[in-house]
């Protein structure tokens, strides 16, 4: 009897939980457009009112998300997973579809689980990052080390998140990089991270620790709106840094 009362406890607790990260994350208003997927997405919710597409984003999210707790009890929900299962959602209608896509994306080497709690595993790609990003960019790292900004202060975002936080990306561009993480692996990961340091270079050597920590914590906000050209020459930018032999021997 204890027994039920305490899974009664923590599936409440892990109910309250959950809410409030996805009410928090379907509150997000994307920036500048009424879609924040490709153009057969939007037509497939055209003459449905943002009200009840919110509620069956709202609800989709709650389900996937609740699936996954009970799938991997030990790792279960944290921060950064319901931005990645929102755009997730807004892909793919089949929720057994998304499902299984964030957790291809949550475990991408040898079942070892992205979220694991102590970024046991997450720590390794940092490390990785932070030797490409000294390599590829010494004068902006030196500036980063000088003001105190470490890799993790702003990349375990980044990588928690894959890019999907509406802040970071445009969620269209981030639906071509997820489908190149299908294939490429974490390399586009890094690649993605340098050029968005590459891109705001010159406006972060300009800041202390407090500006370059607001320009990263916003990147689009300070950088060209990305139309499609924009995205191919974006996309380009991070296969041309994903195929340099720096990535691939790191």
């Amino acid at each position: 009897m204890a027994t039920a009362a305490v899974d009664k406890d923590e599936e409440d607790m892990i109910e309250s939980v959950l809410n409030d990260m996805v009410n928090s994350i379907v509150r997000i208003e994307e920036r500048g457009t009424s879609s924040i997927v490709d153009p057969h997405v939007g037509s497939r919710v055209c003459g449905t009112s943002a009200d009840a597409r919110k509620s069956d984003l709202e609800a989709k999210m709650r389900r996937v998300l609740r699936a996954y707790a009970v799938y991997n009890p030990r790792v279960g929900y944290c921060q950064g997973m319901g931005f990645l299962v929102r755009l997730l959602a807004e892909v793919a209608d089949d929720e057994a579809d998304i499902f299984w896509l964030f957790v291809g994306f949550s475990e991408p080497e040898n079942n070892q689980n992205l979220y694991e709690p102590g970024m046991i595993v997450l720590q390794p790609y940092l490390s990785k990052f932070e030797l490409l990003f000294s390599t590829h960019m010494p004068k902006l790292y030196s500036h980063f080390m000088a003001e105190g900004v470490h890799v993790a202060t702003f990349c375990t975002r980044w990588f928690l998140t894959f890019f999907s936080s509406f802040e970071t990306l445009a969620p269209t561009l981030v639906i071509r990089l997820l489908d190149i993480f299908i294939i490429d692996g974490w390399r586009i990961m890094f690649s993605v991270s340098l050029v968005i340091l590459d891109e705001l270079q010159q406006q972060l050597l300009k800041h202390d620790m407090e500006g370059i920590l607001r320009i990263l914590q916003f990147p689009r906000s300070f950088m060209p709106e990305v139309d499609e050209s924009r995205q191919q020459q974006l996309v380009r930018h991070a296969l041309a840094f994903s195929m340099s032999r720096t990535i691939n021997s790191a």
